[in-house]
């Protein structure tokens, strides 16, 4: 059985990220594409410096996604995951075959989700939330890009589900860190004594959580006391994780386990007893990140 989400739609995150890019520059506002942030410095008004120039803003709002895990409290409370989809070559045929004609996005329950759907050209992209996690801060570990086992079991996950397609081969695979809460909800706060705003926590759902997202963020930026900063998005104390290394040794233990447990599920076979009794450690510590 499964749960059919009328009101879901999926949705193409560069066409997305392009269209607000048009209705941004439509109403006047200045976009300085490739100019990375060096620093940012003061209280309110703050200097914004790159290296061919600065700006000076009320507001800064942090909207680089694990680039905020660089914000010790963001940091206490998140840690990186990665996700690796792979792509079918097209197979339409095979598609129609079973039914399977409309671009429904589609995902399992498992902690480390299969999530998938189809492409226009009949293609197939099926992903793996299983990927390896950060030690610290370090969003730009190329192991979170290139991890040769977990894009394996995304092609094993298309395999199993779409034995057809996957006989078609596969046109290539990427991967990418994610930052989850360790509530898996999304926060969005400012750091204290500044005007500095973020959003964080998105787990993997950022453009599920973008209309949050800017509901929250501009009761903070315009200090709106409104239903929005009120609300547990922007009002709460989430759990946080123990200090480094331990936080990449337990996390690290933890995934593994799961990832073994679930692997041998698919395989129809009882998990290892102590693989189980890792797995369940997030449970006992009332910790929603890791939960099975």
């Amino acid at each position: 059985g499964g749960l059919l989400f009328h009101e879901g739609a999926t949705v193409h995150p560069a066409l997305l990220a392009d269209a607000l890019r048009t209705e941004a520059i439509r109403v006047g506002v200045e976009i300085y594409e490739d100019t990375p942030v060096t620093s940012i410095d003061g209280q309110g008004p703050h200097i914004v410096s790159s290296k061919n120039g600065s700006a000076v803003a009320r507001d800064v709002v942090l909207a680089n996604y694990t680039g905020v895990m660089s914000i010790p409290s963001v940091f206490a409370a998140t840690t990186i995951f990665s996700s690796f989809p792979v792509m079918s070559k097209p197979n339409d045929l095979a598609l129609d075959r079973i039914n399977y004609r409309e671009a429904r996005g589609i995902a399992d329950l498992r902690m480390f989700t299969h999530y998938f759907r189809r492409t226009r050209d009949g293609r197939i992209l099926m992903g793996s939330g299983s990927g390896p996690i950060a030690y610290g801060k370090s969003h730009s570990d190329q192991a979170l890009r290139n991890d040769p086992r977990s894009a394996e079991r995304a092609a094993v996950g298309l395999a199993r589900f779409f034995p057809e397609v996957a006989k078609s081969g596969i046109e290539g695979s990427w991967g990418w860190p994610i930052e989850v809460a360790s509530d898996r909800l999304p926060y969005f706060g400012t750091v204290s004594g500044t005007r500095i705003h973020y959003g964080s926590g998105y787990s993997g759902h950022g453009v599920n959580a973008t209309c949050i997202a800017g509901e929250c963020l501009t009761s903070r930026v315009l200090n709106r006391k409104d239903q929005w900063l009120h609300s547990p998005f922007c009002h709460r104390d989430p759990l946080r994780f123990p200090p480094e290394p331990f936080r990449f040794m337990g996390g690290r233990l933890i995934r593994n386990a799961i990832v073994t447990c679930e692997d041998f599920e698919d395989a129809r076979k009882q998990p290892p007893v102590i693989a189980r009794s890792i797995a369940n450690i997030p449970k006992l510590l009332r910790m929603r990140i890791g939960m099975r």
